[in-house]
């Protein structure tokens, strides 16, 4: 494919078409999701969090959100760890149960965590805090050369597994397609804010700030 994200018109390849090109039932701008969360499910499926286990996420951000709403729409005991009061009331209102990461190990001890936050001290720390058996999976990515630091015991005796993934597969695109459409406002509600593309600028400041979840631009 040729790049040109803002572009009218993009080349793609026919066997890309067959196999990668969805036709939407609309021009719904809660499609554009649909790679965010294509990558949030390759995790999901690697995780395999089961009916009886509680799973935590470090950080909610927009990928950190997805995580919680893909878990709670799948009635998994999920919490997400975040430290902007914003986004936590918003998250509350969503139905998703959070508070801050040290009240999360307080209050509960978890099978599955996810860190969606890229310090390797989070994930130093949720490995020593996940349940014996469980599964740390690193979703955000390191800087370039971290090298963690992992007590054997966790690992030989509390049997503490470390994964983490990247991207997303075909399949993952399409059931990622599949779940936005059968329940858009679930993911829609994470569009929290739209701009003109002449205001691309501000809509990054508003980024940064930590206010937003997903912004949409639009030309």
């Amino acid at each position: 494919m040729e790049t040109g994200s803002f572009c009218e018109y993009v080349e793609v390849p026919l066997s890309f078409v067959e196999r990668g090109v969805i036709k939407l039932d609309g021009p719904e701008r809660v499609y554009a999701l649909a790679e965010p969360l294509a990558c949030i499910l390759t995790a999901v499926d690697q995780l395999n969090v089961k009916p009886d286990e509680r799973a935590l996420v470090i950080g909610g951000g927009p990928m950190g959100t997805l995580f919680g709403l893909t878990y709670n729409a799948a009635g998994i005991d999920v919490r997400i760890a975040e430290i902007n009061e914003k986004r936590r009331a918003c998250l509350e209102k969503w139905g998703i149960r959070t508070a801050t990461l040290e009240q999360c190990y307080e209050e509960a001890t978890y099978d599955k965590i996810i860190v969606a936050v890229n310090i390797k001290e989070l994930v130093e720390q949720a490995i020593a805090k996940v349940n014996p058996g469980g599964v740390v999976h690193v979703f955000a990515g390191l800087p370039s050369g971290t090298v963690l630091n992992v007590p054997g015991s966790d690992l030989h005796y509390r049997k503490v597994t470390v994964t983490g993934s990247s991207g997303f597969s075909i399949g993952s695109f399409h059931k990622a397609v599949d779940l936005i459409r059968a329940n858009p406002i679930n993911y829609e509600r994470m569009i929290t804010h739209t701009f003109p593309l002449e205001r691309g600028s501000e809509a990054f400041d508003m980024l940064r700030s930590g206010d937003a979840f997903k912004i949409m631009i639009e030309s």
